[in-house]
């Protein structure tokens, strides 16, 4: 069964607690967890979550609960329950505090914040991955403590602190190496790679991605190695060499295909798409998107369906079918309010924005844009603040101030906050 957690680990990226279930004198108990584990690295998340529910009614109230609820959490986290998840993590880091199990409250915490990061609510993920981190450290779990630091990283680089989130990677990059933790030193070396991009530092980025590459390969993570080849074709295409991206994106989609993990599929079709797209190809592009949405439908992944859905629309909107684009914009936009996820809805809402614009619809555009602008401004997402407000700050640089908060009253704007973010993009660009 140990065996089995380290392998899903290896190939999910996702560390597997099992507490003392190994060695629980309830065999059915072990049964019920191994058959568990083995529909997860099947991918069968609900088949999952029904033997651990089974498993958790021989558990009872016990330690071995801990890990069960935080199986149980995984399955859900993965095609983005992240309700049932987050109910799950908080169950087991409420066990594991009544019944002294340090090393699943570290888990559990570290599970909570990346929930709660999923949905967009980054200062509730920063308190729950410094709660993890100060469990660790009581623990003395070096492994634990740098999956926390690494996870605070990637709150600060999605706030665009980047050298906070350089400092936390390298700690973490450094606590993996003392605990050889190859995988975490990878993750690291792949986050601190893509913090350098976002400083423009392209040589440095892709030194840690080879880096990473080479410690994946090591390992035998494909998932890795195909998670850091996505990153490699980022900088291709970056600087605009986009048949090469393409070719190292073909890689990691053979990879993900090798190793039967459909979310990094779906995932690795959108990027295909993406990169179509920049090439003026929107026809390619439309039928990667379109073959990523059909792998998340099949999944239950609402997250990579959201994104696939958005991707279809801005695909749409470059043929001029604006009216269709807006369509499959608005049904990103529901799904990702119906899974709760902030960003996927303000990027939605500024796409949307986007089209309106296309089509002359000033009032509607603006209206979107600043709803937009709210949301990434209320979960500190820094780029998204800076898209909007550039969008923003042309219509009023073409409409003027007048027509502008006009513009913004028609759209359902009160006069005093259209006046306040006329303001507020009035200075220089």
């Amino acid at each position: 069964m140990r065996e089995m957690a380290k392998q899903l680990t290896i190939a999910t990226g996702r560390a597997i607690y099992l507490g003392g279930i190994p060695d629980a004198s309830d065999s059915k108990l072990k049964k019920l967890t191994a058959r568990g584990l083995s529909a997860m690295r099947k991918q069968q998340w609900d088949r999952a979550v029904v033997l651990f529910q089974k498993a958790l009614d021989h558990a009872g109230r016990s330690e071995s609960a801990v890990a069960i609820h935080c199986l149980t959490g995984v399955c859900h986290f993965v095609p983005c329950r992240w309700q049932q998840a987050l109910d799950n993590f908080n169950q087991a880091a409420g066990l594991a505090d009544e019944f002294g199990d340090k090393a699943g409250k570290v888990i559990a915490l570290g599970y909570r914040g990346s929930t709660l990061s999923a949905t967009g609510a980054r200062a509730e993920a920063e308190v729950a991955f410094t709660d993890s981190l100060y469990a660790a450290r009581e623990l003395g779990d070096r492994d634990g403590e740098a999956r926390a630091l690494s996870n605070l990283g990637l709150v600060y680089r999605a706030r665009n602190e980047l050298d906070q989130a350089l400092k936390y990677y390298r700690e973490a990059l450094a606590m993996a190496r003392e605990a050889d933790n190859s995988v975490v030193q990878a993750n690291n070396l792949n986050n601190i790679g893509l913090t350098y991009m976002d400083r423009g530092e392209l040589n440095e980025a892709q030194k840690h991605f080879e880096q990473a590459r080479a410690l994946y390969r090591s390992v035998g993570s494909f998932r890795g190695e195909a998670s850091v080849l996505c990153s490699i074709a980022s900088i291709h295409q970056d600087v605009e060499e986009l048949d090469e991206a393409l070719h190292i994106l073909k890689k990691a989609l053979a990879l993900r295909r090798k190793i039967g993990d459909k979310q990094g599929e779906a995932s690795a079709l959108n990027s295909i798409g993406n990169v179509y797209r920049e090439k003026h190809e929107p026809v390619a592009a439309l039928r990667h998107y379109r073959e990523s949405l059909a792998i998340a439908r099949q999944i239950g992944d609402s997250l990579v369906e959201a994104k696939s859905f958005g991707n279809i629309g801005l695909a749409l909107s470059d043929r001029g079918k604006h009216d269709q684009g807006l369509q499959h914009i608005e049904a990103a936009l529901t799904k990702a309010r119906e899974i709760g996820n902030q960003e996927t809805q303000a990027f939605s809402l500024c796409n949307m924005g986007i089209i309106y614009a296309k089509q002359g619809f000033s009032d509607k555009a603006i209206k979107h844009m600043s709803e937009s602008r709210a949301i990434f401004t209320a979960i500190g997402v820094r780029a998204g603040v800076e898209r909007t407000t550039w969008n923003l700050r042309r219509f009023l640089k073409r409409m003027g101030r007048e027509r502008f908060v006009a513009g913004c009253a028609e759209a359902g704007m009160t006069s005093e906050d259209a006046e306040e973010l006329a303001g507020s993009l009035a200075g220089p660009s």
